[in-house]
């Protein structure tokens, strides 16, 4: 969260959810992570893209900034 208010990106830690997790790149458009609910697009199966997955593919691996999950993780391998 300093990251964040370091470079003037929110004003106070009230700005992010309690259950949420802050982004630490200061160029990314996200200012944090949360739990998101994705339903499959190959098998219909529901599940969550957990906030610490989200964080890892944008921040460690550099995916799209623009990018979301749409596939389950058995269908993904």
């Amino acid at each position: 969260m300093s990251v964040l208010l370091a470079h003037g990106r929110i004003k106070d830690a009230n700005e992010i959810p309690e259950d949420a997790i802050p982004a630490v790149t200061p160029n990314s458009i996200r200012l944090y992570y949360r739990d998101e609910e994705v339903t499959c697009c190959e098998c219909g199966k529901q599940e969550i893209w957990k906030a610490e997955d989200q964080q890892w593919y944008f921040e460690i691996a550099h995916g799209s900034v623009f990018s979301k999950a749409i596939r389950c993780r058995t269908c993904r391998t």
